[in-house]
């Protein structure tokens, strides 16, 4: 399908390569400059900048994301600083890559957060306050969510572990290197966090 914005977001990625940080002012001083005509000039009728500058990024990802365009050419503007509305120009597909990372991550801690406040709500029953009957029944339930949450953690931790092995990879270290620097990581945590506090 063809987007009416796809010649327009090709010329802004021609003006703002990948990696290029966006301000409002580049935004709005870019859609400014198109000739009579142009679909853009629409959204800088819109009421207020806040409006026109969602309305100028909204049509920009829409070409960019255009399936006519080579997929070198597909990109997208994502929020760097959505206090100060600045974004990055980003490929199409680092940012469907985050966006699966980000998910992913969501529900890693939605598994591990529900899984964590059974526990708590079922150790806090005081057992020795219950009858032989009620008390086995919060000790099953106790194991079988121990023996459901045992396996989902393992996922969990394998999948974990293979993100962290494709981005050290990725910055330029060789697989077996990576899987070193990912166990050996915990023990320096500490460190980290005084550096932190240092720095």
């Amino acid at each position: 399908m063809l987007s009416k914005y796809e010649d327009v977001a090709q010329d802004f990625l021609t003006a703002s390569p990948l990696g290029t940080v966006v301000y409002p002012n580049d935004l709005l001083t870019f859609a400014e400059q198109r000739g009579d005509g142009d679909p853009l000039k629409v959204d800088l009728a819109l009421p207020d900048t806040s409006k026109q500058l969602s309305a100028l990024r909204r049509h920009i990802n829409e070409g960019g994301a255009s399936r006519n365009v080579a997929q070198v050419r597909r990109f997208c503007l994502s929020v760097e600083d959505a206090r100060r509305k600045t974004y990055v120009v980003v490929s199409l597909a680092a940012h469907a890559q985050a966006q699966a990372e980000a998910a992913f991550s969501r529900s890693v801690m939605g598994a591990i957060t529900s899984f964590k406040a059974s526990e708590r709500a079922l150790k806090d029953i005081k057992l020795d306050e219950l009858d032989e009957e009620a008390r086995r029944a919060v000790e099953s339930h106790l194991h079988e969510l121990n023996e459901t949450a045992a396996p989902v953690k393992r996922v969990i931790v394998d999948q974990l572990k293979g993100i962290g092995v494709r981005r050290l990879v990725a910055m330029g270290h060789t697989p077996e290197q990576a899987i070193s620097l990912i166990e050996v990581l915990p023990t320096l945590h500490r460190e980290m966090k005084l550096l932190k506090a240092a720095a």
